[in-house]
């Protein structure tokens, strides 16, 4: 018999409780994780010189000077060498970055997985027999081993991923608005939506983890019991029966994870529509934009930017939600 569901206040509070003894690997691994923003917001930047200063006639930009000479910025091959390594310098950044989060997340999320599944042990040992005589060893044993480790991905996987998202789309939405703020508004019209359709599955994406993971317990729990008293079911010739037993907990176990896997594709099916019924606003609002007789380079890369940016924004809502 499943319990009834906590509030997500509740849960919130006892994920927090588990993890603040581990609060300063988290915090780093989030400022590690944030160091991703300003290098992917550079990433453009050696595209733009060169399609200013080195197709255009824009003066390089002035941080340039800061550390070459001017004399080798004047001349085409110079400033294209500059820009090369100027890319090469931010990819070097962003891959060592990502190293880095990646190897930070492996450590912190290991040793919560590790002081969660200590904490399950010692309170399955206090249990009573009773207890683990009406829901069968091996249910505690698929609780430490397979659930303990979805305190890694909530605290790692979901929570500072949406902290990045959060503040990355604050920061797009912002740079939207100044660079146009009709760009910026038709992104935010779907945002909303997104998060509305998010909401909405949340609830039954839970309700059917919650089934899949207690038919995956009970499978466990028969193969624990048969090869714990072989002896037993070999003296009394169960063998067909207890491999019937086994195959229906686990053909119940395949169809909850076939109905779990379809309402996450037609989740993923919805908030790809949402997003696919932006674009053609956007499309209007690109020939609008168009429309003026008189156009300069600096005006098409805003509007190119804006366009990015806009699609960046329903990314990290995406994330967000």
């Amino acid at each position: 018999m499943m319990l009834p569901p906590r509030s997500d206040l509740a849960l919130y509070k006892r994920l927090l409780d588990e993890v603040r003894p581990y609060w300063r690997q988290l915090l780093v691994t989030l400022i590690v994780s944030l160091l991703s923003i300003p290098l992917v917001l550079l990433t453009p930047l050696p595209l733009k010189i060169a399609v200013d200063s080195v197709i255009g006639t824009n003066p390089p930009p002035e941080f340039l000077t800061w550390v070459l000479p001017r004399a080798f910025l004047s001349s085409g091959n110079g400033l294209l060498i500059a820009v090369t390594g100027l890319f090469l310098i931010i990819s070097l950044l962003h891959q060592l970055q990502l190293m880095g989060t990646a190897l930070l997340r492996t450590y912190t999320g290991e040793r919560l997985v590790f002081g969660f599944r200590v904490k399950l042990f010692e309170q399955a040992q206090r249990l009573s027999v009773v207890y683990h005589d009406a829901k069968g060893a091996a249910d505690a044993v698929f609780r430490i081993q397979w659930d303990a480790p979805h305190i890694r991905y909530l605290a790692l996987e979901a929570a500072i991923p949406l902290c990045t998202a959060a503040v990355t789309l604050v920061g797009m939405i912002v740079v939207t608005f100044r660079i146009n703020w009709s760009l910026a508004l038709i992104a935010l019209t779907i945002s909303p939506v997104i998060l509305i359709v998010s909401q909405a599955y949340r609830v039954r994406l839970r309700n059917l983890a919650h089934r899949l993971t207690s038919i995956e317990s009970a499978a466990a729990s028969v193969v624990q019991e048969v090869l714990g008293a072989l002896r037993v079911v070999k003296a009394f010739g169960r063998e067909r029966y207890e491999q019937a037993r086994f195959a229906r907990r686990s053909e119940e176990g395949l169809e909850a994870r076939i109905r779990y896997e379809a309402a996450e594709g037609v989740f993923a099916f919805v908030i790809g529509m949402s997003l696919a019924v932006g674009h053609p606003r956007r499309i209007a609002a690109g020939r609008k934009l168009s429309r003026p007789a008189v156009r300069t380079a600096a005006h098409d890369q805003r509007d190119h930017r804006a366009f990015a940016i806009t699609s960046g924004e329903r990314s990290a809502c995406l994330r967000i939600s």
